[in-house]
């Protein structure tokens, strides 16, 4: 899923803010970290560019939605999970 940088100012606003994601997610290759998404997180669900947010899920207790925006993800653009990401250990 990549690593996960979030800005935990913003997890006290209630709410999400499209032009504030709580979630700065990359993906390192080489020595090199790359940004491949935003995700933005809330304890209510949401609704955000016309999608649902996804509910809690393992240890995250937040409703997500991430934004696949920098890597592309062949199961959509808002999708939870992004085959495509990468970490180090795989």
């Amino acid at each position: 899923m990549g690593f996960h940088y979030p800005n935990l100012e913003l997890f006290s606003e209630p709410g999400v803010d499209h032009e504030k994601p709580e979630v700065l997610v990359y993906e390192k290759r080489g020595n090199n970290l790359h940004l491949v998404a935003v995700e933005y997180a809330a304890m209510e669900s949401f609704t955000l560019f016309g999608h649902d947010s996804h509910p809690p899920h393992g240890e995250v207790p937040f409703h997500t939605l991430h934004a696949w925006v920098w890597k592309g993800n062949p199961n959509g653009v808002f999708a939870n999970f992004n085959p495509n990401v990468r970490c180090p250990s795989e």
